[in-house]
């Protein structure tokens, strides 16, 4: 009988373009209550498809044949479905199976292995069904199994105490015998591991058929996974105190370790209460455990105590990065961070670990934006790996780029450019995963795109361009810093589309990832190169509203919020306010070269005289623009041909690092001084606009109480005094905004922001 979509239906558009390919066979591969029927009668309704009997063939024909649980099919069942492939070469058949090993050798089967439900189709789930449950504690509990799932998202079930014996319920028709049980204890199996528990040889292939569980990829080694309803009720019935079932853990979570299964042996570690043992899993997974198994990480992690977590810096900040990838868990996560940093600041052992906690340190002090940002805990990393012998550094393992990189982008943000090259390119050195390597190549094109150094720059994206990355890491946080380096390139180019193309790729993300003032910056460019400064002004003070933290920024990032806001505000004109939020500018470049773009703005040649000679290039961006603002502050002084001169020079520059973006933000007016270079480039800072009437702090309050009321007798009653003098101090105001009316007063009041002074 063909089965029905339950009662809650979770679309699954990823699995469902694989059943609705042109392939000839695709099969559903999963454990028992994987969702295997329910897919493929919604597929099947589409699709028109005839639904066959395991149990009888002959019935039916079309172009599209479901075979639900197919395992009962007997070879010569395999030999009609293949005659029939071969007859109708547009067939389309499609099965489910439990278990890879029941689809016949030889055939060309596209296998969907991965059945688990994620984390956002759970939140839809649980919000289709009105369940009270959290998404992330349900994603824990059934590890994204369907069948699970859908018991523990009932009305009955309203707290976590009544998960596991509701999942035992669920699960008594598939309990393991009682001389297998206790291999239900650890949370993942390899063959090794069942050996070491006494567990028969063949277990995990019967298991395997059975539908018992899912093989997973774990590090460089495959893990078997019991269904939690069948894990649930196995443990229910098995009689080992807790010591025992400790033990059998722990024996796991070494085995596993020395297997290369990380998260396998992560899992026993915590669950066996070896919280030494779970950082040595951790180091060895790296950051591929906590982007690939987040939830599982998070899981486990959440119960424990504070004053433990203290105790294991590495453990913490594993959580920390885990809650902070969601805006829900922000002000936990930044609990854990601080946690993080007092565990790395008072941890002791040998020096190469210590290099470990203080990028933790790092990582922690950066991603909540406090003290410096994490550089100079950076720096300390950086000192201690260059010191370090290679012995030493092998009993980092994976972890070791991880340092490296995480250091580097620290540095980064500390604007100590070409310390975070060496540690970027010490990444590269140090035999990364894919991930980090992405973000290495990314970190080093975007320092040399940052500076205008753009034949730097190229090298780094030409290798990019030259690889094929995961789809799920190249737009998320492993491949940031390679799409804002794009988008920085393109912008250089003015070629706005395709800088917005690859902005667009991430920013999804960017109300968790920590890149997220780059990512303003680069947009803000963006927006005024198009013209759309005004739209670019309120999307920017949105996204500073929505990141406010409890801690300030760290001062690179102050700063460059603050020049990024400035080319926003002298882009739709407000010059006053553009000087106003750079504060004083000191000795810093990138601030100095901002305040002198709105003294050039504004016409004040002293000021910009004043701030040129004091700003430092630290690159070919900044040498550039120093040269194109001297030569228009030398044609604002009437000296015509030095200016042209300078401008000579500033084009000569720019062609030969490819950088047109300086020459946008220069005040209105001067393209003409740089020839060909400034062709096409659009006059993005706006003329500012007439500056405000100057009114009396009596006038001022007297407009403000006709936005009240038009009374005069009001008015004069309020400020105690006479009717003549408000309607003398109204005539003055009137003639100060060039109105002729109450109407008129209080409309170029609000223009020139009169009202909210």
């Amino acid at each position: 009988m063909r089965p029905r979509r339950p009662t809650f239906w979770v679309d699954r558009p990823a699995i469902m373009a694989r059943l609705d390919s042109a392939h000839a066979v695709v099969a559903l591969v999963g454990p028992v209550r994987s969702g295997r029927s329910s897919l493929l009668a919604a597929w099947g309704e589409a699709a028109d498809a005839t639904w066959l009997d395991p149990e009888d063939l002959s019935a039916g024909s079309g172009d599209a044949i479901v075979v639900d649980d197919a395992d009962r099919l007997t070879p010569e069942d395999w030999s009609e479905l293949g005659a029939r492939l071969a007859a109708s070469p547009h067939l389309r058949l499609r099965l489910s199976v439990r278990s890879l090993d029941a689809l016949p050798p030889g055939w060309d089967v596209d296998a969907v292995t991965d059945l688990r439900v994620t984390f956002d189709e759970i939140g839809a789930y649980v919000e289709a069904a009105g369940s009270p449950l959290e998404p992330r504690v349900l994603a824990f509990a059934t590890g994204g199994h369907i069948g699970s799932l859908r018991e523990l998202v009932s009305p009955e079930v309203r707290d976590l105490s009544q998960f596991d014996a509701v999942l035992a319920r669920a699960g008594r028709p598939w309990r393991l015998d009682a001389d297998e049980a206790r291999l239900a204890v650890p949370s993942y199996l390899t063959a090794e591991v069942v050996e070491l528990l006494g567990g028969p040889a063949d277990f995990l292939a019967r298991a395997d058929r059975a539908g018992l569980g899912a093989w997973l990829a774990d590090g460089s080694t495959r893990v078997f996974c019991l269904v939690p309803t069948v894990r649930a009720a196995t443990l229910a019935g098995l009689e080992l105190d807790d010591a025992e079932r400790r033990r059998l853990r722990l024996v796991a979570a070494e085995a596993s370790l020395a297997q290369d299964a990380p998260l396998a042996a992560f899992a026993d570690a915590v669950r066996g209460d070896d919280l030494d043992l779970a950082v040595r899993a951790l180091k060895a997974g790296g950051m591929a455990l906590l982007i690939q198994h987040g939830y599982v990480v998070g899981g486990l992690l959440r119960p424990l105590s504070v004053n433990r977590l203290r105790r294991q810096p590495v453990l913490a900040l594993a959580l920390a990065l885990v809650l902070n990838a969601r805006r829900q868990n922000r002000l936990r996560a930044v609990e854990m961070f601080g946690v993080a940093v007092l565990g790395a600041r008072f941890g002791a052992g040998r020096p190469v670990d210590r290099a470990l906690t203080h990028v933790v340190e790092s990582v922690a002090l950066r991603v909540m934006g406090a003290g410096d940002g994490g550089v100079a805990a950076a720096r300390r990393a950086a000192r201690v790996l260059r010191t370090s012998d290679a012995d030493e550094l092998g009993t980092l393992g994976r972890v070791t780029p991880h340092l490296h990189v995480h250091a580097g982008i620290s540095l980064l943000y500390g604007e100590s450019l070409d310390e975070a090259r060496d540690q970027f390119e010490h990444t590269l050195a140090a035999s990364p995963e894919v991930g980090t390597e992405l973000t290495a190549i990314g970190g080093l094109a975007l320092a040399d795109a940052l500076e205008g150094e753009r034949d730097a720059a190229a090298v780094w994206l030409e290798l990019a361009d030259g690889r094929v990355w995961p789809p799920e890491r190249l737009d998320e946080y492993a491949g940031s810093l390679l799409r804002l380096a794009q988008a920085q390139t393109a912008v250089d180019e003015l070629d706005f589309p395709r800088a917005a193309a690859a902005l667009d790729t991430i920013w999804p993300i960017v109300d968790t990832i920590e890149h997220w003032p780059l990512m303003a910056h680069v947009r803000a460019l963006v927006d005024i190169g198009t013209g759309q400064a005004a739209v670019g002004l309120e999307r920017f003070s949105s996204l500073r509203r929505q990141r406010r933290g409890r801690f300030g920024p760290p001062a690179p990032v102050r700063r460059l919020l603050a020049v990024t806001e400035s080319l926003l505000l002298l882009a739709v004109g407000r010059p006053v306010e553009a000087r106003d939020v750079l504060g004083d500018p000191q000795q810093h470049a990138g601030l100095l070269l901002a305040a002198l773009r709105v003294a050039l703005v504004t016409g004040d040649a002293d000021q910009a005289l004043s701030l040129l000679v004091r700003v430092v290039p630290r690159g070919p961006r900044d040498r550039v623009t120093v040269a194109a603002f001297e030569a228009v502050l030398l044609r604002r002084l009437g000296r015509e041909e030095e200016s042209r001169e300078v401008a000579a020079k500033a084009a000569e520059l720019a062609t030969g690092h490819r950088l047109r973006s300086p020459f946008m933000l220069l005040p209105p007016g001067h393209l003409d001084l740089f020839g060909e270079v400034a062709d096409g480039v659009p006059e993005a800072i706006a003329t500012p606009a007439a500056p405000a009437p100057s009114l009396t702090p009596r006038e001022l309050v007297v407009l403000r109480e006709l936005a009240r009321t038009s009374s005069v007798e009001e008015i004069a009653a309020v400020l105690h005094v006479s009717v003549n003098t408000v309607k003398s101090q109204r005539r003055s105001v009137y003639r100060k905004l060039g109105a002729h009316s109450r109407e008129e007063a209080l409309a170029q009041g609000l223009r020139h922001g009169l009202l909210s002074r």
